[in-house]
Protein backbone atom coordinates (compact mmCIF):
# COMPACT_ATOMS: atom_id res chain seq x y z
CA UNK A 1 0.00 0.00 0.00
CA UNK A 2 1.57 3.47 -0.87
CA UNK A 3 1.61 5.75 1.86
CA UNK A 4 2.94 8.53 -0.47
CA UNK A 5 2.49 11.74 -0.70
CA UNK A 6 3.47 15.49 -2.84
CA UNK A 7 6.66 15.59 -0.69
CA UNK A 8 8.09 12.22 -1.03
CA UNK A 9 6.81 11.88 -4.88
CA UNK A 10 9.72 11.60 -7.11
CA UNK A 11 9.87 14.29 -10.02
CA UNK A 12 9.07 12.99 -13.68
CA UNK A 13 6.84 9.89 -11.74
CA UNK A 14 3.41 9.79 -13.14
CA UNK A 15 1.88 8.03 -9.93
CA UNK A 16 -1.84 7.16 -10.55
CA UNK A 17 -4.67 4.75 -8.84
CA UNK A 18 -3.46 1.43 -10.69
CA UNK A 19 0.31 2.16 -8.84
CA UNK A 20 -0.94 0.19 -6.25
CA UNK A 21 -1.81 -2.89 -8.74
CA UNK A 22 0.23 -5.42 -9.62
CA UNK A 23 2.23 -3.93 -12.26
CA UNK A 24 3.54 -0.69 -12.73
CA UNK A 25 2.48 2.06 -15.14
CA UNK A 26 6.41 3.14 -15.32
CA UNK A 27 7.39 0.00 -16.66
CA UNK A 28 9.87 1.19 -18.54
CA UNK A 29 11.68 2.91 -15.86
CA UNK A 30 11.48 -0.45 -14.31
CA UNK A 31 12.92 -2.56 -17.40
CA UNK A 32 16.04 0.02 -17.24
CA UNK A 33 16.40 -0.40 -13.47
CA UNK A 34 16.02 -4.30 -14.11
CA UNK A 35 18.79 -4.08 -16.62
CA UNK A 36 21.07 -1.84 -13.85
CA UNK A 37 20.68 -4.32 -11.03
CA UNK A 38 21.29 -7.40 -13.76
CA UNK A 39 24.79 -5.87 -14.20
CA UNK A 40 25.29 -5.90 -10.31
CA UNK A 41 23.47 -9.02 -10.13
CA UNK A 42 25.53 -11.18 -12.31
CA UNK A 43 29.52 -10.87 -10.65
CA UNK A 44 27.95 -10.47 -7.16
CA UNK A 45 26.10 -13.79 -7.60
CA UNK A 46 29.55 -15.72 -9.19
CA UNK A 47 31.65 -14.18 -6.49
CA UNK A 48 29.03 -15.29 -3.35
CA UNK A 49 28.69 -18.49 -5.11
CA UNK A 50 33.06 -18.66 -5.00
CA UNK A 51 33.01 -17.21 -1.53
CA UNK A 52 30.60 -19.44 -0.72
CA UNK A 53 32.13 -22.61 -1.74
CA UNK A 54 29.83 -23.94 -4.09
CA UNK A 55 29.53 -24.29 -7.67
CA UNK A 56 29.34 -21.10 -9.61
CA UNK A 57 25.98 -21.85 -10.94
CA UNK A 58 24.33 -22.66 -8.03
CA UNK A 59 24.63 -18.49 -7.27
CA UNK A 60 22.79 -17.46 -10.73
CA UNK A 61 20.35 -20.00 -10.05
CA UNK A 62 19.44 -18.85 -6.68
CA UNK A 63 19.23 -15.14 -8.25
CA UNK A 64 17.37 -16.48 -11.48
CA UNK A 65 14.74 -17.63 -8.60
CA UNK A 66 15.14 -14.45 -6.07
CA UNK A 67 13.97 -12.60 -8.89
CA UNK A 68 11.42 -14.26 -10.64
CA UNK A 69 9.89 -15.84 -8.18
CA UNK A 70 10.19 -13.84 -5.00
CA UNK A 71 9.68 -10.59 -7.30
CA UNK A 72 6.21 -11.64 -8.30
CA UNK A 73 5.29 -12.86 -5.06
CA UNK A 74 6.89 -10.33 -2.15
CA UNK A 75 4.72 -7.90 -0.38
CA UNK A 76 7.78 -5.74 -1.14
CA UNK A 77 7.82 -3.51 -4.53
CA UNK A 78 10.86 -2.85 -4.96
CA UNK A 79 13.04 -5.37 -2.87
CA UNK A 80 15.65 -7.95 -4.81
CA UNK A 81 16.46 -11.47 -3.46
CA UNK A 82 19.13 -13.31 -4.25
CA UNK A 83 22.56 -15.19 -2.36
CA UNK A 84 23.77 -13.27 -0.12
CA UNK A 85 27.15 -12.43 1.12
CA UNK A 86 25.65 -12.88 5.13
CA UNK A 87 25.20 -16.21 4.28
CA UNK A 88 28.14 -17.25 2.70
CA UNK A 89 30.21 -18.76 5.48
CA UNK A 90 26.89 -20.77 6.51
CA UNK A 91 26.89 -22.10 3.12
CA UNK A 92 31.01 -22.38 3.44
CA UNK A 93 30.42 -24.77 6.72
CA UNK A 94 27.72 -26.64 5.48
CA UNK A 95 28.64 -28.11 2.46
CA UNK A 96 32.10 -28.81 3.68
CA UNK A 97 29.68 -31.05 6.69
CA UNK A 98 27.06 -32.33 4.60
CA UNK A 99 28.39 -32.07 1.21
CA UNK A 100 26.66 -30.14 -1.38
CA UNK A 101 23.82 -32.31 -2.28
CA UNK A 102 23.31 -32.45 1.71
CA UNK A 103 23.70 -29.21 2.63
CA UNK A 104 20.82 -28.56 -0.22
CA UNK A 105 18.42 -31.09 1.62
CA UNK A 106 18.98 -28.70 4.85
CA UNK A 107 18.41 -25.60 3.03
CA UNK A 108 15.00 -27.42 1.82
CA UNK A 109 13.97 -28.04 5.51
CA UNK A 110 15.38 -24.42 6.36
CA UNK A 111 12.57 -23.02 3.84
CA UNK A 112 9.84 -25.49 5.48
CA UNK A 113 11.09 -23.65 9.06
CA UNK A 114 11.06 -19.85 7.39
CA UNK A 115 7.29 -20.40 5.78
CA UNK A 116 5.99 -21.99 9.28
CA UNK A 117 7.86 -18.64 10.72
CA UNK A 118 5.58 -16.68 8.68
CA UNK A 119 1.94 -18.62 9.20
CA UNK A 120 3.05 -18.26 12.65
CA UNK A 121 3.42 -15.03 12.65
CA UNK A 122 6.78 -14.41 13.12
CA UNK A 123 7.66 -11.56 11.00
CA UNK A 124 8.83 -9.04 13.79
CA UNK A 125 11.49 -11.84 14.75
CA UNK A 126 14.32 -9.24 13.11
CA UNK A 127 13.10 -7.12 16.24
CA UNK A 128 13.89 -9.37 19.02
CA UNK A 129 17.76 -8.94 18.14
CA UNK A 130 19.83 -5.82 18.86
CA UNK A 131 21.67 -3.96 16.24
CA UNK A 132 24.81 -4.03 17.54
CA UNK A 133 24.92 -7.87 17.18
CA UNK A 134 23.94 -8.04 13.56
CA UNK A 135 26.18 -5.55 13.11
CA UNK A 136 29.00 -8.05 14.45
CA UNK A 137 27.71 -11.13 12.57
CA UNK A 138 27.80 -8.59 9.32
CA UNK A 139 31.62 -7.53 10.82
CA UNK A 140 32.79 -11.38 10.78
CA UNK A 141 31.38 -12.12 7.67
CA UNK A 142 33.15 -9.61 6.27
CA UNK A 143 36.45 -10.23 7.63
CA UNK A 144 35.97 -13.82 6.64
CA UNK A 145 35.28 -13.41 3.28
CA UNK A 146 38.43 -11.02 3.06
CA UNK A 147 40.81 -12.99 4.12
CA UNK A 148 39.04 -16.18 1.60
CA UNK A 149 39.59 -14.33 -1.90
CA UNK A 150 42.95 -13.44 -1.10
CA UNK A 151 44.16 -16.79 -2.42
CA UNK A 152 41.81 -16.14 -5.17
CA UNK A 153 43.26 -12.44 -6.13
CA UNK A 154 46.94 -14.08 -6.44
CA UNK A 155 45.86 -16.29 -8.43
CA UNK A 156 46.61 -19.63 -6.02
CA UNK A 157 42.92 -21.51 -7.24
CA UNK A 158 43.57 -24.77 -6.61
CA UNK A 159 40.30 -24.48 -4.39
CA UNK A 160 38.12 -23.39 -7.36
CA UNK A 161 34.71 -24.51 -6.66
CA UNK A 162 34.37 -26.56 -9.95
CA UNK A 163 37.31 -28.27 -8.69
CA UNK A 164 36.81 -28.96 -5.22
CA UNK A 165 34.57 -26.98 -2.11
CA UNK A 166 37.04 -25.14 0.11
CA UNK A 167 37.84 -26.04 4.10
CA UNK A 168 35.42 -24.69 6.30
CA UNK A 169 37.17 -21.35 7.82
CA UNK A 170 39.37 -21.75 10.89
CA UNK A 171 42.57 -19.56 11.73
CA UNK A 172 45.03 -22.36 10.93
CA UNK A 173 43.47 -23.45 7.54
CA UNK A 174 43.10 -20.09 6.53
CA UNK A 175 46.55 -19.03 7.17
CA UNK A 176 48.25 -22.13 5.87
CA UNK A 177 46.30 -20.86 2.71
CA UNK A 178 47.00 -17.57 1.86
CA UNK A 179 50.67 -18.84 2.77
CA UNK A 180 50.41 -21.51 0.80
CA UNK A 181 49.10 -18.72 -2.01
CA UNK A 182 51.87 -16.39 -1.73
CA UNK A 183 54.29 -19.17 -3.14
CA UNK A 184 52.16 -19.64 -5.84
CA UNK A 185 51.12 -16.19 -7.05
CA UNK A 186 49.96 -15.88 -10.11
CA UNK A 187 51.35 -12.61 -11.70
CA UNK A 188 48.23 -11.86 -14.19
CA UNK A 189 45.52 -13.08 -11.23
CA UNK A 190 47.50 -10.28 -9.23
CA UNK A 191 47.18 -7.55 -11.68
CA UNK A 192 43.57 -7.87 -12.52
CA UNK A 193 42.76 -8.49 -8.68
CA UNK A 194 44.94 -4.92 -7.60
CA UNK A 195 43.43 -3.14 -10.94
CA UNK A 196 40.27 -4.61 -10.49
CA UNK A 197 40.13 -2.91 -6.72
CA UNK A 198 41.99 0.48 -7.65
CA UNK A 199 39.02 0.79 -10.39
CA UNK A 200 36.39 0.42 -8.16
CA UNK A 201 38.16 2.67 -5.33
CA UNK A 202 38.35 5.26 -7.77
CA UNK A 203 34.63 4.72 -9.47
CA UNK A 204 33.51 5.15 -5.44
CA UNK A 205 35.13 8.15 -5.10
CA UNK A 206 34.60 9.68 -8.47
CA UNK A 207 31.33 8.85 -9.77
CA UNK A 208 29.48 11.75 -8.18
CA UNK A 209 31.67 14.33 -10.20
CA UNK A 210 31.47 11.95 -12.96
CA UNK A 211 27.82 11.87 -13.05
CA UNK A 212 27.70 15.94 -12.52
CA UNK A 213 29.32 16.59 -16.17
CA UNK A 214 27.58 13.34 -17.72
CA UNK A 215 24.42 11.93 -16.05
CA UNK A 216 24.91 8.56 -18.29
CA UNK A 217 28.14 7.28 -16.23
CA UNK A 218 25.76 6.89 -13.18
CA UNK A 219 24.03 4.10 -15.52
CA UNK A 220 26.89 2.36 -15.34
CA UNK A 221 26.84 -0.39 -12.49
CA UNK A 222 30.91 -0.57 -11.29
CA UNK A 223 30.71 -4.76 -11.09
CA UNK A 224 30.22 -4.10 -15.21
CA UNK A 225 32.99 -2.20 -15.59
CA UNK A 226 34.97 -4.29 -13.87
CA UNK A 227 34.08 -7.26 -15.26
CA UNK A 228 34.04 -5.94 -18.54
CA UNK A 229 38.23 -4.60 -18.02
CA UNK A 230 39.10 -7.76 -16.63
CA UNK A 231 37.79 -10.30 -19.43
CA UNK A 232 39.40 -7.61 -22.47
CA UNK A 233 42.77 -7.74 -20.46
CA UNK A 234 42.82 -11.33 -19.99
CA UNK A 235 42.44 -11.91 -23.80
CA UNK A 236 45.20 -9.38 -24.16
CA UNK A 237 47.21 -11.18 -21.70
CA UNK A 238 46.47 -14.22 -23.55
CA UNK A 239 47.51 -12.07 -27.49
CA UNK A 240 50.63 -10.58 -26.37
CA UNK A 241 51.45 -11.90 -22.71
CA UNK A 242 51.30 -15.74 -22.70
CA UNK A 243 52.63 -15.78 -19.42
CA UNK A 244 50.30 -13.44 -17.83
CA UNK A 245 46.97 -15.34 -18.85
CA UNK A 246 44.49 -16.96 -17.00
CA UNK A 247 42.52 -20.10 -18.48
CA UNK A 248 40.14 -23.20 -17.22
CA UNK A 249 43.21 -25.47 -18.98
CA UNK A 250 43.87 -28.27 -16.67
CA UNK A 251 45.98 -27.12 -13.85
CA UNK A 252 44.75 -23.71 -14.45
CA UNK A 253 41.40 -23.22 -12.85
CA UNK A 254 41.65 -19.55 -12.99
CA UNK A 255 38.48 -18.82 -14.76
CA UNK A 256 34.61 -19.19 -14.42
CA UNK A 257 32.98 -21.91 -15.23
CA UNK A 258 29.07 -22.43 -15.42
CA UNK A 259 27.98 -25.34 -17.25
CA UNK A 260 26.87 -24.62 -20.99
CA UNK A 261 22.78 -26.53 -21.42
CA UNK A 262 23.63 -27.14 -25.03
CA UNK A 263 26.57 -29.40 -24.03
CA UNK A 264 25.57 -30.64 -20.64
CA UNK A 265 22.57 -33.05 -19.20
CA UNK A 266 20.35 -31.96 -16.79
CA UNK A 267 22.64 -33.83 -13.89
CA UNK A 268 25.55 -31.42 -14.71
CA UNK A 269 23.21 -28.31 -15.14
CA UNK A 270 20.64 -28.73 -11.69
CA UNK A 271 21.69 -30.83 -8.69
CA UNK A 272 19.77 -32.34 -6.61
CA UNK A 273 19.05 -32.17 -2.44
CA UNK A 274 20.04 -35.31 -0.53
CA UNK A 275 18.11 -36.11 3.01
CA UNK A 276 20.02 -38.92 3.54
CA UNK A 277 22.13 -36.85 6.31
CA UNK A 278 18.00 -35.64 8.04
CA UNK A 279 19.17 -38.30 11.68
CA UNK A 280 22.18 -36.29 11.92
CA UNK A 281 22.76 -33.32 14.46
CA UNK A 282 25.01 -31.70 12.00
CA UNK A 283 21.78 -31.29 9.30
CA UNK A 284 19.53 -29.80 11.06
CA UNK A 285 21.61 -27.13 12.63
CA UNK A 286 22.11 -26.13 9.68
CA UNK A 287 18.75 -26.00 8.71
CA UNK A 288 17.90 -23.46 11.66
CA UNK A 289 21.00 -21.78 10.96
CA UNK A 290 20.10 -20.81 7.32
CA UNK A 291 16.35 -20.46 8.41
CA UNK A 292 17.57 -17.84 11.34
CA UNK A 293 20.19 -15.98 9.76
CA UNK A 294 18.74 -15.69 6.41
CA UNK A 295 15.10 -14.24 7.95
CA UNK A 296 16.92 -11.83 10.23
CA UNK A 297 18.96 -11.16 7.23
CA UNK A 298 15.64 -10.80 4.85
CA UNK A 299 13.52 -8.67 7.30
CA UNK A 300 16.08 -6.20 8.44
CA UNK A 301 16.63 -5.74 4.53
CA UNK A 302 12.77 -4.83 4.12
CA UNK A 303 12.93 -2.75 6.75
CA UNK A 304 15.69 -0.69 4.94
CA UNK A 305 14.09 -0.83 2.01
CA UNK A 306 10.72 0.80 3.31
CA UNK A 307 12.83 4.06 4.46
CA UNK A 308 14.67 3.94 1.27
CA UNK A 309 11.27 3.48 -0.95
CA UNK A 310 10.56 7.55 -2.22
CA UNK A 311 6.49 6.15 -1.35
CA UNK A 312 7.48 4.43 2.02
CA UNK A 313 5.34 1.52 0.80
CA UNK A 314 5.12 -1.00 3.83
CA UNK A 315 5.80 -4.75 2.80
CA UNK A 316 3.92 -7.58 5.03
CA UNK A 317 6.89 -8.93 6.93
CA UNK A 318 4.98 -12.40 7.37
CA UNK A 319 4.00 -12.76 4.07
CA UNK A 320 7.88 -12.33 3.21
CA UNK A 321 9.11 -14.92 5.42
CA UNK A 322 6.43 -17.23 3.51
CA UNK A 323 7.70 -16.60 -0.33
CA UNK A 324 11.42 -16.14 0.69
CA UNK A 325 10.91 -19.71 2.39
CA UNK A 326 9.07 -20.72 -0.63
CA UNK A 327 11.62 -19.89 -2.90
CA UNK A 328 14.73 -21.69 -1.50
CA UNK A 329 12.43 -24.62 -1.13
CA UNK A 330 12.47 -24.37 -4.75
CA UNK A 331 16.50 -23.44 -4.82
CA UNK A 332 16.98 -26.45 -2.81
CA UNK A 333 15.46 -28.30 -5.60
CA UNK A 334 17.48 -27.26 -8.20
CA UNK A 335 20.79 -26.39 -6.91
CA UNK A 336 20.56 -22.99 -5.78
CA UNK A 337 22.32 -21.58 -2.61
CA UNK A 338 19.80 -20.19 -0.05
CA UNK A 339 18.65 -16.79 -0.27
CA UNK A 340 17.29 -13.65 1.45
CA UNK A 341 16.47 -9.91 0.13
CA UNK A 342 19.70 -8.06 -0.43
CA UNK A 343 19.92 -4.36 0.44
CA UNK A 344 23.24 -3.75 -1.99
CA UNK A 345 20.84 -5.09 -4.86
CA UNK A 346 17.75 -3.28 -3.58
CA UNK A 347 19.41 0.18 -3.15
CA UNK A 348 20.79 -0.01 -6.48
CA UNK A 349 17.15 -1.18 -7.03
CA UNK A 350 15.87 2.10 -6.20
CA UNK A 351 18.64 4.44 -7.38
CA UNK A 352 18.43 2.99 -10.85
CA UNK A 353 14.22 4.63 -10.75
CA UNK A 354 12.66 1.32 -10.11
CA UNK A 355 8.91 1.89 -9.56
CA UNK A 356 7.77 -1.38 -8.72
CA UNK A 357 8.40 -4.98 -8.36
CA UNK A 358 8.62 -5.44 -12.60
CA UNK A 359 12.62 -4.62 -12.13
CA UNK A 360 13.30 -7.59 -10.00
CA UNK A 361 11.23 -9.68 -12.13
CA UNK A 362 13.04 -8.03 -15.21
CA UNK A 363 16.51 -8.73 -13.68
CA UNK A 364 16.06 -12.43 -12.97
CA UNK A 365 14.71 -12.61 -16.71
CA UNK A 366 17.91 -11.10 -17.70
CA UNK A 367 19.91 -13.05 -15.97
CA UNK A 368 17.65 -16.48 -17.37
CA UNK A 369 18.52 -15.08 -21.09
CA UNK A 370 22.78 -14.42 -19.80
CA UNK A 371 22.33 -18.22 -18.92
CA UNK A 372 20.84 -19.64 -21.87
CA UNK A 373 22.34 -17.20 -24.75
CA UNK A 374 26.25 -16.58 -23.42
CA UNK A 375 26.99 -18.61 -21.04
CA UNK A 376 30.81 -19.08 -23.03
CA UNK A 377 31.16 -15.25 -22.32
CA UNK A 378 30.56 -15.30 -18.62
CA UNK A 379 33.15 -18.39 -18.34
CA UNK A 380 35.20 -15.69 -19.79
CA UNK A 381 35.42 -13.73 -16.69
CA UNK A 382 38.55 -14.29 -14.26
CA UNK A 383 37.98 -15.30 -10.75
CA UNK A 384 40.78 -12.80 -9.86
CA UNK A 385 37.91 -10.02 -10.68
CA UNK A 386 34.96 -11.64 -8.56
CA UNK A 387 37.40 -11.31 -5.78
CA UNK A 388 38.40 -7.99 -5.81
CA UNK A 389 34.50 -7.44 -5.83
CA UNK A 390 34.53 -9.76 -2.84
CA UNK A 391 37.13 -8.40 -1.17
CA UNK A 392 35.63 -4.43 -2.24
CA UNK A 393 32.24 -5.68 -0.42
CA UNK A 394 33.70 -6.80 2.52
CA UNK A 395 35.68 -4.51 3.31
CA UNK A 396 32.46 -2.34 3.04
CA UNK A 397 30.98 -4.93 5.46
CA UNK A 398 33.84 -4.66 7.75
CA UNK A 399 34.71 -0.41 7.57
CA UNK A 400 36.72 0.64 10.79
CA UNK A 401 34.25 3.44 10.93
CA UNK A 402 31.80 0.84 11.87
CA UNK A 403 33.58 -0.38 14.97
CA UNK A 404 33.99 2.99 16.21
CA UNK A 405 30.44 3.65 15.49
CA UNK A 406 29.74 1.02 17.63
CA UNK A 407 32.38 1.92 20.19
CA UNK A 408 30.78 5.42 20.70
CA UNK A 409 27.41 4.08 21.05
CA UNK A 410 28.78 2.89 24.45
CA UNK A 411 30.33 -0.11 26.28
CA UNK A 412 26.99 -2.02 26.59
CA UNK A 413 26.96 -2.28 22.58
CA UNK A 414 30.58 -2.67 21.94
CA UNK A 415 31.07 -5.46 23.94
CA UNK A 416 28.21 -7.75 22.25
CA UNK A 417 29.86 -6.29 18.94
CA UNK A 418 32.85 -7.76 19.51
CA UNK A 419 31.75 -10.85 21.54
CA UNK A 420 29.50 -11.93 18.48
CA UNK A 421 33.03 -11.30 16.12
CA UNK A 422 34.87 -13.41 18.39
CA UNK A 423 32.20 -16.26 18.10
CA UNK A 424 31.84 -16.45 15.03
CA UNK A 425 34.88 -16.61 14.44
CA UNK A 426 35.87 -19.35 17.16
CA UNK A 427 32.31 -21.38 16.26
CA UNK A 428 29.84 -20.71 13.71
CA UNK A 429 27.42 -17.61 13.01
CA UNK A 430 24.46 -19.41 14.92
CA UNK A 431 26.38 -19.86 17.79
CA UNK A 432 27.76 -16.25 17.31
CA UNK A 433 24.39 -15.31 17.16
CA UNK A 434 23.41 -16.76 20.10
CA UNK A 435 26.47 -15.50 22.23
CA UNK A 436 26.13 -12.27 21.21
CA UNK A 437 22.08 -12.04 22.57
CA UNK A 438 23.37 -13.77 25.57
CA UNK A 439 26.02 -10.85 26.42
CA UNK A 440 23.24 -8.15 25.48
CA UNK A 441 20.89 -9.43 27.42
CA UNK A 442 23.36 -9.29 30.28
CA UNK A 443 24.24 -5.93 29.79
CA UNK A 444 20.56 -5.15 29.46
CA UNK A 445 19.76 -6.85 33.12
CA UNK A 446 22.80 -4.81 34.61
CA UNK A 447 21.35 -1.28 33.46
CA UNK A 448 17.59 -2.53 33.90
CA UNK A 449 19.49 -3.58 37.32
CA UNK A 450 20.72 0.02 37.99
CA UNK A 451 18.48 2.37 36.51
CA UNK A 452 15.36 1.04 37.87
CA UNK A 453 15.21 2.32 41.23
CA UNK A 454 16.39 6.09 41.71
CA UNK A 455 16.98 7.47 45.11
CA UNK A 456 16.57 11.25 45.75
CA UNK A 457 16.33 13.27 48.86
CA UNK A 458 16.18 17.09 50.33
CA UNK A 459 17.50 17.37 53.68
CA UNK A 460 15.54 14.90 55.44
CA UNK A 461 13.22 13.97 52.76
CA UNK A 462 13.62 11.02 50.34
CA UNK A 463 11.82 10.13 47.22
CA UNK A 464 12.56 6.62 46.11
CA UNK A 465 10.96 5.60 42.50
CA UNK A 466 10.83 2.99 40.49
CA UNK A 467 11.26 4.41 36.86
CA UNK A 468 10.33 1.30 35.00
CA UNK A 469 9.22 -2.48 35.62
CA UNK A 470 10.57 -4.25 38.45
CA UNK A 471 11.70 -7.81 39.07
CA UNK A 472 13.29 -9.99 41.95
CA UNK A 473 16.56 -8.96 40.45
CA UNK A 474 16.46 -5.68 41.83
CA UNK A 475 15.23 -7.24 45.18
CA UNK A 476 19.02 -6.45 46.43
CA UNK A 477 19.42 -2.87 44.92
CA UNK A 478 15.89 -1.71 46.29
CA UNK A 479 17.02 -3.15 49.96
CA UNK A 480 20.38 -2.05 50.24
CA UNK A 481 19.10 1.49 49.05
CA UNK A 482 16.31 1.26 51.87
CA UNK A 483 19.30 0.10 54.25
CA UNK A 484 21.09 3.27 53.31
CA UNK A 485 18.31 5.89 54.25
CA UNK A 486 19.38 7.98 57.54
CA UNK A 487 16.73 7.75 60.68
CA UNK A 488 14.55 10.39 61.60
CA UNK A 489 13.47 10.78 57.84
CA UNK A 490 10.31 11.26 55.81
CA UNK A 491 10.45 8.60 52.81
CA UNK A 492 8.13 8.68 49.94
CA UNK A 493 7.60 5.43 47.40
CA UNK A 494 6.35 6.03 44.03
CA UNK A 495 5.77 3.21 42.17
CA UNK A 496 2.91 4.58 39.97
CA UNK A 497 5.08 4.64 36.80
CA UNK A 498 5.77 0.59 36.94
CA UNK A 499 3.16 -1.61 35.15
CA UNK A 500 4.84 -4.74 36.80
CA UNK A 501 6.25 -5.27 40.41
CA UNK A 502 7.19 -8.26 41.34
CA UNK A 503 6.40 -9.91 44.68
CA UNK A 504 9.41 -10.11 46.69
CA UNK A 505 9.84 -6.33 45.89
CA UNK A 506 6.20 -5.61 47.45
CA UNK A 507 7.68 -7.92 50.34
CA UNK A 508 10.82 -5.98 50.56
CA UNK A 509 8.53 -2.41 50.79
CA UNK A 510 6.56 -3.96 53.46
CA UNK A 511 9.35 -4.89 55.37
CA UNK A 512 10.55 -1.54 54.69
CA UNK A 513 6.94 -0.31 56.15
CA UNK A 514 7.08 -2.33 59.50
CA UNK A 515 11.23 -1.79 60.60
CA UNK A 516 10.69 2.03 59.85
CA UNK A 517 9.55 3.23 62.75
CA UNK A 518 12.29 1.48 65.25
CA UNK A 519 14.64 4.01 63.30
CA UNK A 520 11.69 6.82 63.78
CA UNK A 521 11.44 6.69 59.82
CA UNK A 522 7.73 8.33 58.47
CA UNK A 523 6.92 5.82 55.56
CA UNK A 524 4.00 7.20 52.42
CA UNK A 525 3.02 5.10 49.82
CA UNK A 526 2.86 7.40 46.58
CA UNK A 527 -0.56 6.24 44.77
CA UNK A 528 -2.32 6.88 41.83
CA UNK A 529 -5.89 5.86 40.46
CA UNK A 530 -3.94 5.74 37.15
CA UNK A 531 -1.37 3.06 38.18
CA UNK A 532 -1.39 0.16 36.79
CA UNK A 533 -0.22 -1.59 40.03
CA UNK A 534 -2.69 -2.79 42.17
CA UNK A 535 0.00 -1.98 45.53
CA UNK A 536 0.17 1.44 44.54
CA UNK A 537 -3.60 1.93 43.06
CA UNK A 538 -5.94 4.29 45.11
Amino acid sequence: MSNSSSSSKPSGVDVRPQFQGYWSPNWGRDLSAGVFVFFIALPLSLGIALASGAPLFSGLVTAVVGGIMVGALSGSQLGVAGPAAGMSLIVLAGIQGLGFNGFLGAVCFAGIIQVLLGWLKFGRLGGFFPSSVIQGLMVSIGLVILAKQIPHGLGYDSTAPHVQHTKVFDSENLLLEIINAFHHIHPGALIIFVLGLLALVFIDQQKKKLASKAKWISLIPAPLIIVVLAVLLNQLFGAVAPALHLSLEPGQNHLVYIPDWRTSSLNELFALPSFEQANTQLFYFTAITVAMVGSVETLASLEATEKLDPYKRIAPLNRELVVQGSANIVVSLIGGLPMTSVIARTSANIAAGAISRFSAISHGIYLLLAIILIPYIINLIPLAVLASLLVYVAFRLTHPMIYLRVYQKGINQFIPFVATIVAVFFSNLLAGLIIGLFVGLIFTIIASYRNSVIVTHTQNNYLVRFTKDVSFLNKALLRDALNAIPPSTYVIIDGTQSDFIDQDIIETISDFQHTAPLRSIQVELKKSASSSNAFFKL
